[in-house]
Order: C-alpha cells, then sequence, then structure tokens
C-alpha cells in the first residue's frame, strides 16, 4: 500500500487512539499532525517557477524528461484568496505551444476549480520585451 493510502486509511484509527498516535505499520509511525501534514493540499507552493524550485519546495517530485520544456512566462497568485493564474510556453521550430491555467481554492486550501487552455502561435519566440519582461515576441524581427 502506497504512504499516502496508508496515511488515509490510518485517520480513523488515529482519531480513536486516546494519545492521538498510531502504527499503520512497522515502518510507518503516524500521529494526528502526519495525518494532517499529508492531507493538507493548502501547503502546496503556488510560487514555483521552475523545476529546481519544485524539487526544494517537493522532496518527493519525480521528473522524467525536461522539468523546464515550459518556460514561466507570467505567474500571479494569492494566498489569502485562494487563486493562481500562469502563462507558460515552450518553443517549437515556427513558433510556441502556449498554456494558461488557472487555479482556484476553497478555504480548506483544496483546489475547487482548475482550467486549462493550450495552443500553438505561429511566428513567435520566447524573448525579452523592451520594458524587461519575459514574454513572447516576434521570432524574426526586422530592423
Amino acid at each position: 500500500m502506497a504512504k499516502q493510502q496508508q496515511v488515509e486509511a490510518g485517520v480513523e484509527q488515529i482519531a480513536s487512539v486516546e494519545t492521538g498516535t498510531g502504527v499503520i505499520s512497522d515502518e510507518l509511525v503516524i500521529t494526528a499532525d502526519t495525518v494532517a501534514e499529508q492531507l493538507d493540499t493548502s501547503k502546496k507552493a503556488l510560487d514555483n517557477t521552475n523545476i529546481e524550485d519544485v524539487k526544494k519546495t517537493t522532496p518527493d517530485v519525480k521528473v522524467t524528461g525536461n522539468g523546464d520544456l515550459f518556460q514561466l512566462i507570467a505567474k500571479a497568485s494569492s494566498d489569502s484568496q485562494g487563486w493562481m493564474k500562469s502563462t507558460k510556453a515552450m518553443e517549437t521550430p515556427g513558433g510556441c505551444v502556449v498554456q494558461v491555467t488557472s487555479e482556484f481554492r476553497d478555504s480548506n486550501g483544496r483546489v475547487t476549480a482548475c482550467a486549462e487552455a493550450i495552443t500553438f502561435v505561429p511566428g513567435v519566440a520566447i524573448g525579452i520585451h523592451d520594458d524587461g519582461t519575459k514574454g513572447l515576441i516576434p521570432a524574426y524581427k526586422s530592423y
């Protein structure tokens, strides 16, 4: 049984143990605090911008391939209001694949709505605008 499944299966067992500690298997001792920590989705980092940030905040993350294939173009989030919006892009020959994400959470930190859209934008590349911000720019500027 996976650790998360063991945690979820042990919730009732722990609640009934007077000391607040229960043993689910020989290798996993769990407390009520550990259960809350494992099931608390509100602790999900909303400010990660690349795979190195993710590895620092999520020790059990597994990455296959290039975790930075999509580059973050823009991101805004509010922990107090429970939302996050981001725009990511991946360069390809002839243009960029652009993905936008909107995520909303309830007062308990659970994701209640998530929307994703993806499209191909021909003739652009990821670059720096005149104001210094990252974004999509024409792939071939004529001067």
